[in-house]
């Protein structure tokens, strides 16, 4: 078995992209990790944005097609700098968000460790309107 996978999720997770690290401790579960980084520019403002997705996977099968449930959270760092070129007075601020997420999906596993994850995704929004955003994402990675 290959109790290591490095992917990389388009949307998902972690809104548009992450590049993520699993550590399965059993057949059934395993825990993971993942990055990703962003950078908005619009006029004199710039932001950075880097989220950090926490998680667990459940699969109650075993085999190469297999049903996956995962569940986590993920914390969100955004950078906010505005430079004003008329004057010297530059602003910059720190922001922090924390969404915990649940998804369920199908993952494809060869033999040889290539795998393929589609799962749909419902992410909570803990801002000042509470809400629940439907979301999905694809990953492509290799179990090793």
């Amino acid at each position: 078995a290959h109790p290591n996978a490095i992917t990389f999720e388009g949307l998902g997770k972690a809104a548009l992209w992450s590049i993520n690290y699993d550590r399965a401790f059993s057949d059934y579960f395993a825990f993971g990790v993942g990055f990703s980084y962003l950078i908005l520019g619009l006029w004199e403002t710039s932001t950075n944005i880097y989220i950090f997705p926490a998680y667990f996977n459940f699969s109650p099968n075993r085999g190469n097609h297999r049903l996956l449930l995962t569940a986590g959270a993920e914390l969100g760092v955004a950078e906010v700098r505005t430079t004003n070129a008329t004057s010297s007075a530059n602003t910059s601020s720190t922001g922090f968000s924390f969404m915990p997420f649940a998804s369920v999906g199908y993952e494809w596993r060869t033999e040889v460790g290539f795998l393929l994850r589609g799962q749909l995704y419902g992410i909570l929004s803990l801002a000042s309107v509470v809400s629940l955003t439907p979301w999905i994402g694809l990953s492509l990675g290799w179990a090793f």
